[in-house]
């Protein structure tokens, strides 16, 4: 009898590691698939530059070449005050695209001294209005 019982505890462990295997083996396939996806690449592009020109706007960041935020891995070339404007809408920009898009932990939002470059009255308040109503739902934010 406690032979049976062993070989029957054994036979399930397989049958249990076989499809803890399957089962890895199709969320890794299904992973795959999204990322590899060009619907869903041509989505989160899309997603971000459209962010990334209403961000601008709200920001008061004018004229930015749009070759120089529209690819996702871009360089902002912005000059004097506007370049801490321009790097908080890029940041979330991409912020917001990737929560949106990111089935991974999101991390806590750091700025440290966004004061940059001597920003007027106007365009500070208008940038910490900007980085408190813009946050990303649910995140935290960490101000310095």
């Amino acid at each position: 009898m406690e032979r049976k019982k062993s070989v029957s505890e054994s036979v399930l462990k397989k049958l249990l590691d076989q499809k803890h295997t399957v089962v890895v083996d199709i969320d890794i396939n299904v992973f795959k698939k999204e990322i590899e996806d060009k619907k869903r690449h041509q989505e989160i592009k899309s997603q971000y530059f459209q962010l990334i020109k209403v961000f601008l706007l709200r920001l008061d960041v004018h004229p930015v070449a749009e070759s120089s935020f529209k690819p996702i891995t871009s360089t902002i070339n912005e000059s004097g005050s506007g370049v801490p404007r321009a790097l908080v809408a890029y940041y979330y920009s991409i912020l917001h695209t990737m929560k949106k898009y990111s089935t991974s932990t999101f991390c806590p939002i750091i700025i440290d001294s966004p004061n940059q470059q001597d920003q007027d009255e106007k365009n500070l308040k208008k940038m910490m209005e900007f980085i408190f109503n813009e946050q990303p739902e649910d995140s935290q934010l960490i101000l310095g």
